[in-house]
């Protein structure tokens, strides 16, 4: 079962990497344990507060979070900057203070300092990557819950009714007026 904590990351220390909000893998996942294990609306909407409220990077590519973090790890440990002082002083001679690493699959990953105990790695796709696309979180959200609440049924039913149905239910916010509203939502839908 996903617990709460686990939607930023069960990869192992040092990394951070907010799958919930950055892998499509794992919200397939996500969705999947929700049906099984019958979340309550609330408890959705507290697994996706963590998605926060702007544009994401979303990578729907075939490497596993785990195979990321490993192939981050053997990039750092290549270069020395592994250990966390040396990420540290890796990080930090950049002029942006984040650094990019490219990846087997050729998607681009940001790596900044992790501001959780333990967690100095802190990952994420990179803007226009490879097998990445860029949405809005209440899209990616509402994509989420309408796959929870719907699944197959969304090809047939009315989108933009689907929409505020779960936009009520599981995100307090407001419902949208027709079609054109759902360019976002559609998006994502696409990759589910």
């Amino acid at each position: 079962m996903i617990e709460m904590h686990t939607a930023k990351g069960d990869l192992p220390v040092p990394f951070l990497f907010n799958m919930l909000k950055h892998h499509h893998g794992y919200q397939c996942d996500f969705i999947e344990q929700a049906k099984i294990a019958n979340y309550s609306p609330s408890q959705i909407s507290r697994f996706l507060i963590i998605v926060g409220r702007l544009m994401i990077d979303l990578y729907y590519g075939k490497l596993s979070p785990n195979k990321i973090a490993s192939e981050v790890e053997a990039y750092l440990s290549s270069i020395y900057s592994y250990e966390e002082e040396e990420y540290y002083k890796f990080i930090n001679t950049a002029n942006k203070n984040f650094r990019k690493v490219e990846l087997s699959d050729g998607s681009s990953w940001t790596l900044l300092i992790g501001r959780d105990a333990g967690r100095y790695v802190h990952i994420h796709p990179s803007r226009g990557s490879a097998n990445t696309i860029r949405v809005g979180a209440i899209a990616l959200k509402t994509a989420i819950c309408l796959k929870i609440d719907y699944g197959k049924e969304l090809q047939y039913g009315n989108l933009v009714k689907l929409t505020n149905e779960v936009r009520e239910k599981y995100l307090d916010e407001s419902p949208i007026k027709n079609e054109v509203y759902t360019k976002g939502i559609r998006r994502v839908l696409e990759l589910f």
